[in-house]
């Protein structure tokens, strides 16, 4: 028996080990497949369709007015079924208001980044860096990989992040990491767009002009940006531009530096109407097109829980991206240009091929409103300058000043007028401080200047001054004010002029002039007779 088993030694099939019996699959409830059979019936072609998803799906459709370029939307959401990431939301909320110390940086990679796969340097540096972001510091150093573990958060946490804030967040990080992270213009023109479909938001294009021609390109479908020709916001219509010409006018020699505002603002208005034209006779539309659907997962190469992750289906018209409509849009550009070229007395100009007339039209018409505007602006700014040289000069009047006028003015008239008729001149006239005089410090009547040969000078221009003073020591308060009013001075100057006299004889003053009028000092009323009788 021995002998018959001694040739088992070539027998395969018993060297092999014996393969283990495999373990049913593990699920946590009941799976359902669904066959979907699609065929025209005729040919006798069919295709198959397996679905995987389990449980129910809820559907929603809308049609967003800001955007004529799109149809219809359909956002549909899968109820029941595994969810594989449903631990990461768990952990989000737990984590949200978590806030760390600063923190060294330490890097981080991981293709589908998570909080289980970081080390507690890398968790720490993160919430301190999501700290500082929510606070609007955008300097600090990152990695791809905690950029995109933020954007998770914002994707899977609408309770904690209302969409119309989410929508701000997502646009900042992309403007801020987009030159220090080249990559994410292909991630984030998908997810933002997705954002704003799945919660029924604009484009936001107004949060992203400053990098729209750079990004236009990354977006897969680009209609979701390009449906403002109509909106308030000129950054569609650049970003149309972008898509539609071959040429970018930000890269023209004229249209930098203290230029480039007006350049601007001047294509884009010149160009609206252009566009608005090729829309409305369907022009921007591939031809003969129908409408054509878009269906797909949305937020696609991220980390969406179940509940997040959903299927869009997206009906729109197609922009036309024919050679004709490039050419047409291209040159239409470029002579906007050329006559903002003209208007900076700039003599080179672009080369136009194609331009047609009614573009050409409908940009003359823009030009020459615009600047019937600017001219009539201009002439009125000139107008006003001129004006107000002529315009009175806004400022208190000063007695002082207008005193010093009327001195130079009687200087002047001496000088000119001969003595012979200075002796026969009567005029009345108020004093005249002339030359080497105290200023107005004569008494009512101009003759005696003229005809100063006959009487002392010193003893007429005290005249006022002692005749308030005398009033004065009596008490006499309606004859001090008729002494000032004749003199053709305020009370209170010829009571500072008494004072001046005084503070250069006995070193103080005799009148305290204050709000309630002008009182004479009763301790230097001797001192104030004794000066009378000395100037009689």
């Amino acid at each position: 028996m021995a002998f018959d088993r001694r040739d088992d030694f070539w027998d395969i099939d018993k060297l092999v080990p014996n393969a283990k019996k495999p373990h049913p699959r593990f699920r946590t409830e009941r799976q359902t497949k669904g066959v979907e059979i699609e065929g025209d019936g005729v040919s006798g072609e069919s295709k198959l369709t397996l679905s995987l998803r389990g449980g129910e799906s809820e559907e929603s459709t809308y049609v967003p007015l800001s955007n004529p370029l799109i149809r219809k939307v359909t956002v549909r959401r899968f109820k029941g079924g595994y969810d594989f990431y449903e631990s990461f939301r768990k952990a989000a909320l737990l984590y949200y208001d978590v806030v760390a110390e600063p923190s060294p940086f330490v890097s981080f990679y991981s293709y589908m980044p998570q909080y289980s796969q970081m080390s507690r340097e890398q968790k720490n540096y993160y919430f301190y860096l999501r700290a500082q972001i929510r606070r609007g510091n955008y300097s600090l150093k990152t990695d791809v990989s905690y950029l995109y573990l933020y954007v998770y958060e914002i994707l899977n946490l609408p309770e904690k992040i209302p969409a119309k804030e989410g929508i701000v967040l997502l646009c900042e990080l992309w403007r801020r990491y987009r030159k220090q992270i080249p990559a994410i213009d292909r991630y984030f023109s998908v997810w933002v767009q997705d954002y704003c479909i799945v919660h029924r938001l604009d484009a936001p294009t107004a949060l992203i002009e400053d990098f729209i021609y750079d990004i236009i390109d990354a977006a897969s479908f680009k209609e979701f940006y390009l449906g403002g020709v109509y909106s308030k916001n000129a950054c569609e219509i650049t970003a149309l531009l972008s898509c539609l010409s071959d040429y970018d006018w930000r890269t023209g020699r004229y249209a930098g530096g203290a230029e480039r505002d007006m350049y601007k603002k001047h294509i884009e208005g010149a160009m609206l109407p252009v566009l608005r034209s090729l829309w409305e006779k369907g022009a921007l539309f591939l031809e003969d097109s129908a409408v054509e659907r878009l269906s797909r997962d949305a937020f696609p190469c991220s980390l969406c829980t179940h509940s997040v992750k959903c299927r869009i289906e997206i009906e729109y018209y197609p922009l036309g991206r024919s050679d004709g409509l490039r050419d047409r849009v291209t040159s239409a550009l470029k002579y906007v240009e050329n006559c903002l070229r003209a208007a900076l007395s700039v003599k080179s100009r672009l080369a136009v091929k194609h331009l047609h007339e009614e573009d050409k039209l409908l940009i003359d018409a823009y030009f020459a409103e615009a600047f019937r505007i600017a001219n009539q602006k201009r002439r009125e700014a000139q107008r006003a300058a001129y004006e107000s040289l002529y315009d009175a000069p806004r400022q208190q009047m000063s007695f002082a000043g207008a005193e010093s006028i009327e001195k130079n003015s009687w200087q002047n008239t001496w000088l000119l007028v001969d003595t012979e008729e200075i002796e026969t001149v009567k005029i009345e006239q108020p004093s005249i401080a002339l030359e080497n005089e105290t200023p107005a410090e004569s008494t009512k009547d101009a003759k005696i200047m003229i005809e100063s040969a006959s009487s002392s000078p010193k003893a007429e221009t005290d005249e006022p001054q002692r005749a308030f003073l005398r009033a004065a020591l009596v008490g006499n308060k309606e004859a001090m004010r008729r002494v000032a009013a004749d003199a053709f001075l305020p009370a209170e100057t010829l009571a500072e002029r008494i004072n001046e006299l005084f503070l250069e004889k006995i070193g103080d003053v005799v009148f305290e002039i204050a709000d309630g009028g002008i009182s004479l000092i009763e301790d230097y009323r001797e001192e104030a007779l004794e000066w009378l009788q000395a100037q009689t």
